[in-house]
């Protein structure tokens, strides 16, 4: 990635990084802060402002609520296969994680666990299907906001198919 590419906006607390501008938003009246201790998100962006800034014009609430939606939808959809396989499935708002383990995961040595030759395994058949996800076990996945129901019906069937391909 370059150094002057824009790579997109992140909400929660973070550290800054250089070359990115911290932008708080405080949601009980309205006003933009720069101190994300005050109860607002804050929004890192980085690279060209004005695609960071018409970005975050489109970070309402309802667009949050409709990523939620997609979120749980694909968790929805998934949780047949993970019981399928004996796998787990981690989901925190909008990001999840499929686990090759029967638990999920509560700390950096229980995910070391995990069988990562199995998750490479799916990783690949998943590629193969047309669904890119994060290449490692260590890694959430984050969902855009473009998904429709049919899109994750054919996502979770995808990634179904490749917990078999990873499990046979």
């Amino acid at each position: 990635m370059c150094a002057d590419e824009p790579w997109g906006v992140t909400a929660g607390s973070h550290p800054l990084r250089p070359g990115s501008w911290r932008l708080g938003w405080n949601k009980s009246d309205g006003q933009a802060v720069d101190d994300p201790l005050s109860g607002g998100e804050t929004i890192l962006v980085r690279g060209r402002g004005d695609v960071g800034l018409a970005t975050l014009a489109e970070l309402t609430d309802e667009a949050y609520q409709h990523l939620d939606d997609i979120a749980r939808g694909l968790h929805e959809r998934l949780l047949p296969h993970i019981e399928e396989h004996s796998l787990s499935m981690s989901r925190v708002g909008t990001m999840l994680t499929v686990f090759f383990r029967s638990e999920a995961p509560k700390n950096f040595e229980q995910v070391k666990e995990c069988d990562l030759a199995a998750f490479g395994r799916f990783h690949r058949a998943c590629l193969d299907a047309g669904v890119y996800l994060p290449c490692s076990q260590f890694e959430a996945v984050f969902l855009p906001l473009g998904l429709g129901q049919s899109d994750l019906d054919e996502i979770a069937g995808a990634m179904g198919a490749a917990m078999g391909v990873a499990r046979a």
